[in-house]
């Protein structure tokens, strides 16, 4: 098996602008405003179809605001949640089917807390003991059983540290015969050892495993029958059985290494600017919200990679790297590493990092991944966005990179854990799959399609001004919504504001490409042979959909069709008798005119040219500019006018091999939209640089 220029499938892919066919927008609809800035006015939201409410923590009021969504343009408060008599604090409400579950804390917080259940009316139903500080609620799909993950979080002083449980409770029998069941980690105490060496993070002082293990957030399986418990501080994961309340296994989510180009990210806020660059760090996956879904059969698990720290009075892993003692061997370039224009200024653990045991640090550890990710059921990494979230987010929004939310604190993040990806949702449409990420720091959402899980893509990304701070976000799908359209909806804590956008899908025809595949042998052409071409998946069984036999000049045209082009493809060649002479993975392809491409028997697939092209081209009002990169570089793609004057500047930055795909609005830098006519689009790659021509017709 021969990979295209040894490229591998874990190369994900992204893009700066939407993706025109399957691609969606999110069109903001309307704002409800608390009119509370900065006190958690609007955190945690679930809805409601049968009422058409929304629910929305307020986490400052100490209550459940509800929300009339029946006119998605105009949100308006319609009623409270009282939930004072029941706890000190409310964190986390779910909606299933009319009745309400909302997660309170106690008094101390390391208290068992309650799960408190209503109507949509307000009218309680029942109560039931949860674990202590119980801080994210969730319906199983089917409504028979409500889940709370109980984080368990130490006093400030760290002298009490309750452990961390999920608290189940058996709906089966109505709310009113509620049953309840405490889910304990403890089981596991005697495996720390073993935990550890996988890389679960154990590390609270004197803790046992279950009183270190703090679960954030659930995600259940569409079966109802399995919940997915994430531990950020931890970095792990726990499977539980529903039914017989019992912990399956413990899964650590291992690290991401930023030292490769996929995986930069900027490290300082004391670097002047944007500096999107691969470092010597490991990235902590430390997920907030994860959120569960299916794709023929098989279930999968997508993550928002946050990442936090434990930072108490008592005890607190967090420092910077430029206070460690960094090993000489390890990091030869100790010195330079830990300027504060580079590496420095990094928020980074003292609870790990020195492997030989003799004080100084051997790997540098980072807070959080900077992304968002896809798990398989049994906490396998299928995808991960890579730097998608900062390279596109300094593209479109460079004044607010890395900030609080404002110009004010640009790059301000960066030394911490970036956009901070908080909020997961996951939506469908048609025959296809998305996940929204709500990005806590610099604000705004990205759009994913995930159809494919391994080849997952960027769709789009939008950013109201007024929404600071977004905490969490749903889909409401198009026969659930007020007005039957998709919907995704934004609470933010800072602003205090929840906004309804409608999803707004932009179909295509298919998307073709022709392959004119030369097959040779030892430098000679084969003839008589069959090319078969399959889209290409890791851990999937490649399905070979396109055929072409080679002529008399081993040579075969092959044209591909489908309504998702762009991706990773497999090739192999049969002989008369059936016989594979050979295969080749990891092809990059997307949609254009022809693409020519070499399959030596015995050695690696090459393409002969660069290929760039757009589509549709006329085009009104915009047009996708699709191109592919044979070997990882400084990359630009930039309009010019019939003048040779630039228009627009669409990519500047490195990127890995690979297909891209990238969405020209007919605007120019400075946002203002372009005249009708003539148009070049010139691409400079590391192999060389090409050129191409589109007409813009209004």
């Amino acid at each position: 098996m021969r990979c295209f220029c040894g490229i591998l499938l874990t190369c994900f892919l992204f893009s700066f602008t939407s993706v025109l066919a399957q691609g969606l927008d999110l069109r903001l609809l309307g704002t409800y405003e608390s009119g509370v800035f900065g006190e958690s006015a609007a955190e945690v939201i679930s809805y409601d179809a049968g009422s058409k409410r929304l629910f929305v923590i307020n986490a400052n009021a100490g209550t459940v605001d509800v929300l009339d969504l029946s006119i998605p343009a105009n949100p308006t408060k319609i009623s409270t949640l009282e939930i004072s008599s029941f706890g000190a604090g409310v964190n986390s409400v779910a909606v299933h089917n009319g009745v309400v579950a909302v997660a309170v804390e106690a008094d101390p917080k390391q208290n068992p807390g309650r799960i408190v259940f209503f109507d949509t009316d307000g009218n309680v139903l029942n109560d039931v003991a949860a674990g202590a500080l119980p801080d994210m609620v969730i319906f199983t799909p089917d409504g028979n059983y409500a889940l709370a993950a109980n984080e368990g979080e130490p006093s400030d002083d760290y002298t009490n540290d309750p452990e961390g449980t999920v608290t189940i409770v058996d709906l089966r029998q109505g709310v009113a015969s509620a049953a309840t069941h405490q889910v304990s980690f403890a089981s596991f105490n005697s495996e720390v050892e073993s935990l550890r060496s996988q890389g679960v993070r154990i590390f609270g002082p004197n803790a046992s495993v279950a009183q270190d293990l703090e679960p954030e957030y659930i995600a259940v399986s569409p079966d109802s029958r399995t919940a997915y418990v994430a531990f950020q501080e931890n970095s792990a994961f726990a499977i539980i059985d529903i039914a017989t309340a019992t912990v399956t296994s413990i899964k650590a989510l291992g690290f991401k290494d930023h030292a490769l180009p996929r995986n930069a990210f900027d490290a300082s806020n004391r670097d002047d600017g944007i500096n999107i660059k691969p470092w010597p760090t490991l990235g902590m996956y430390q997920p907030d919200a994860i959120a569960a879904f299916e794709i023929d059969g098989e279930t999968y698990i997508a993550s928002a990679n946050e990442g936090d720290a434990r930072d108490y009075d008592g005890y607190s892993e967090e420092t910077r790297v430029k206070d460690l003692v960094l090993d000489a061997t390890a990091f030869p370039d100790a010195e330079i590493l830990q300027d504060d224009a580079n590496l420095g200024r990094l928020k980074t653990t003292t609870a790990q990092g020195d492997t030989d045991g003799d004080g100084d640090h051997d790997i540098i550890y980072s807070y959080g991944a900077r992304s968002f990710s896809i798990w398989d059921a049994s906490s396998n990494l299928v995808f991960d966005s890579g730097s998608d979230f900062e390279n596109i987010t300094a593209r479109r929004f460079p004044d607010l990179f890395n900030s609080q939310g404002g110009a004010d604190s640009r790059d301000e993040r960066s030394d911490d854990k970036g956009p901070e990806p908080e909020a997961i949702a996951i939506g469908k449409i048609g025959d296809r799959i998305y996940a929204f990420i709500g990005m806590e720091r610099v604000g705004g959402v990205f759009a994913y399609d995930i159809t494919v899980p391994e080849a997952s893509q960027f769709v789009t990304y939008v950013r109201n001004p007024n929404d600071i701070g977004p905490e969490s976000l749903i889909f409401v799908p198009e026969d659930e919504s007020p007005n039957n359209s998709a919907l995704v909806v934004v609470s933010s804590e800072v602003s205090g504001t929840v906004s309804v956008y409608q999803v707004i899908s932009r179909s295509g025809a298919d998307q073709q490409v022709t392959l004119n595949v030369t097959l040779t042998q030892n430098g000679s052409p084969l003839s008589g042979i069959a090319v078969e071409i399959g889209r290409s998946i890791a851990g999937k069984r490649t399905i070979y959909q396109w055929r072409g036999i080679t002529g008399d000049n081993g040579q075969t045209s092959i044209r591909i069709s489908t309504p998702r082009l762009s991706g990773y493809y497999a090739a192999r060649a049969i002989d008369s008798s059936g016989n594979v002479l050979d295969t080749w993975t990891s092809i990059p392809l997307n949609p254009g005119r022809q693409i020519n491409i070499t399959l030596p028997v015995g050695g690696s697939a090459t393409f002969a040219s660069l290929t760039v092209s757009n589509f549709p081209n006329p085009f009104n009002p915009d047009t996708v500019i699709a191109y592919q990169i044979f070997e990882p570089g400084d990359v630009s793609l930039v309009i010019y006018n019939v003048l040779g004057q630039e228009v627009r500047s669409l990519v500047s930055v490195y990127q890995m091999a690979g297909p891209y795909q990238v969405r020209w609005d007919g605007r120019n830098n400075n946002g203002q939209a372009v005249a009708s006519g003539r148009y070049v689009y010139h691409l400079k790659t590391a192999r060389g640089e090409i050129t191409g021509r589109m007409v813009l017709l209004k």
